[in-house]
């Protein structure tokens, strides 16, 4: 819990919540993958692993809220950054690119 507490305070969005529950914590390490900190405790770098992998559908999730809402210029994006997420990964920076996009655009629906 102490590391997950660092990588908190180190995350750069803010992050409602807090640690207590399962959107916040999943929110945190979605930040720490997409900015490279390193996760040394092994339940964390498989949780973390985890969400890299769902990625995608997190962001085919995200797509269909801002669709339905109306939010045209969030879905094209998210919808985007969708894509990239299902391509494969060859050394890169694509991914945390693309997952740099949809913490973006949960910033704003959360705002909202």
């Amino acid at each position: 819990m102490e590391e997950l507490e660092a990588l908190l305070d180190q995350a750069p969005l803010n992050v409602k919540g807090g640690l207590a529950s399962k959107e916040g914590k999943t929110c945190v390490l979605m930040q720490a993958y997409i900015g490279g900190l390193p996760v040394k405790a092994f339940a964390l770098v498989s949780d973390c692993t985890f969400i890299a992998q769902s990625a995608a559908r997190i962001a085919r999730g995200l797509f269909e809220i801002t669709l339905a809402r109306g939010w045209l210029s969030y879905a094209e994006k998210v919808l985007v950054a969708s894509d990239w997420c299902r391509l494969p990964r060859f050394g890169c920076d694509c991914f945390r690119w693309c997952l740099r996009l949809l913490l973006g655009s949960l910033e704003c629906l959360i705002e909202v």
